[in-house]
């Protein structure tokens, strides 16, 4: 005792209230009641489950999400700041995006991004037209396109890639027609994250309501050209069909992932007794927040295309499954592009073909294991969103399966495999 006398009397006034300071955050830590000018407010960020163990010290340490964006002592990574509601330095600095839950810089021309963006998205829509228009075949494109969706969505995962790699997902993540690749907080300020969900969620009907525009201008210009038969009046009408089904091909997976992000409710690591939304880092509970808001539109967007689009494309195909063989093995011989050699299934081929053309006669529906695979892996980042190794674990396996009955089934027809079609088709038939 008197030592320790002796040692407090031998300190200065200025070396005196150092000995009682409160305890300080390391690194992937913050302190919600903070004794600094800056953190007003604070307090009421602190979960009462965290308040209530540290009472009746005013000491709130709370783990952060990213660990990264906390340097310790309340201090920010570069491209990180506290903002209400939930500080934690999980907010981004001007000049910073959002992308996959972390912050990473704005490129240095916005503006220039939006449009090489835009191009290649005419560049594609026009190289769609013409293919589709001289009926090349593009199963194997196709086969391409869905992988490499499937492969820019991890991206998303939360694993810490390699600064290239991740580069690459985002480069990847056009084949999703992601808007987040142009960084739309960077070339707009102020815009939220509600309002980048709301434009991808009403994304299919904003392109849907401009395909329709094009299609009465086009019933339109007939009609004054003085075209007076109905059917040839509104005979481009497959063709709208057709656009929006691919349309809805692309978007699937990024939509499905986009509405399940709304459901993404994790604990922090350590957990602090409340569960925070993955892509904005946010009480799940906070009334007004936006999960509590923002629900109702992602179980719309749920129900209408993630559910929706693939039941009507299912029942489609299954009510008209004979037409749809018989297309393929007129497809196989290089002929129904007109009514002459195919008139029982040229509408059919017209409105519904891309939706089974690269699949053999008797796996027309194949189309809907596809679009499964593609749920599946959007839906294990909601299932095992506390384990980010066993999330990849399962999109591995779901992969695997996928790859396997591919394998065993083999329902894709090349143009090399047309005759063996049409030469099984013609044993079976003699059978």
């Amino acid at each position: 005792m008197v030592n320790l006398a002796c040692t407090i009397n031998n300190l200065t006034a200025a070396q005196f209230p150092l000995r009682f300071l409160y305890p300080r955050p390391l690194k992937g830590w913050y302190n919600l009641n903070s004794s600094d000018l800056s953190s007003t407010g604070m307090n009421s960020a602190c979960p009462p489950e965290v308040a209530r163990l540290t009472a009746p010290r005013d000491v709130c340490i709370v783990p952060c999400s990213p660990p990264e964006s906390c340097l310790g002592d309340n201090r920010c990574a570069f491209g990180y700041v506290s903002k209400a509601p939930a500080f934690r330095c999980s907010s981004c600095a001007v000049g910073f995006f959002a992308s996959a839950g972390r912050c990473q810089k704005c490129p240095d021309s916005p503006a220039a991004v939006f449009v090489i963006f835009a191009l290649v998205v005419l560049l594609a829509a026009a190289s769609g037209y013409w293919l589709n228009k001289h009926q090349v075949n593009i199963a194997m494109l196709s086969i391409g396109v869905d992988f490499f969706q499937v492969l820019a969505i991890f991206a998303t995962s939360g694993i810490a890639w390699p600064p290239a790699i991740l580069q690459l997902l985002r480069v990847l993540s056009a084949f999703n027609l992601n808007i987040e690749i142009v960084a739309p907080e960077c070339l707009v300020p102020n815009v939220t994250w509600t309002q980048k969900f709301l434009a991808i969620m009403f994304l299919p009907v904003v392109v849907g309501a401009m395909l329709l525009s094009i299609f009465l201008t086009q019933a339109c210009m007939k009609r004054v050209r003085g075209h007076t038969d109905r059917k040839k009046l509104w005979s481009h009408s497959s063709a709208l069909v057709s656009s929006s089904l691919v349309l809805l091909y692309l978007l699937y997976l990024y939509l499905t992932r986009t509405a399940l992000d709304v459901f993404n409710c994790a604990p922090t690591n350590p957990d602090d007794g409340h569960l925070y939304l993955q892509v904005v880092f946010e009480d799940c509970a906070l009334p007004n927040g936006v999960r509590q808001t923002m629900w109702p539109v992602a179980t719309l967007g749920l129900l209408a295309y993630t559910f929706g689009y693939p039941a009507l494309v299912g029942f489609t195909l299954y009510k008209n499954r004979e037409l749809a063989m018989q297309d393929q093995l007129l497809r196989a011989k290089g002929v129904g592009n007109d009514k002459l050699t195919n008139p029982n299934a040229l509408e059919l081929r017209k409105t519904w073909g891309r939706t089974y053309y690269q699949f053999k006669p008797e796996f027309g529906l194949w189309v809907l294991c596809v679009i499964f695979r593609k749920f599946c892996i959007a839906f294990s980042a909601i299932m095992f969103n506390r384990s980010v190794n066993f999330q990849m674990a399962a999109c591995l396996l779901i992969m695997f399966l996928a790859y396997t009955a591919q394998v065993q089934t083999r329902p894709y027809m090349s143009p090399g495999e047309f005759h063996v079609v049409l030469e099984l088709h013609e044993a079976a038939a003699l059978k």
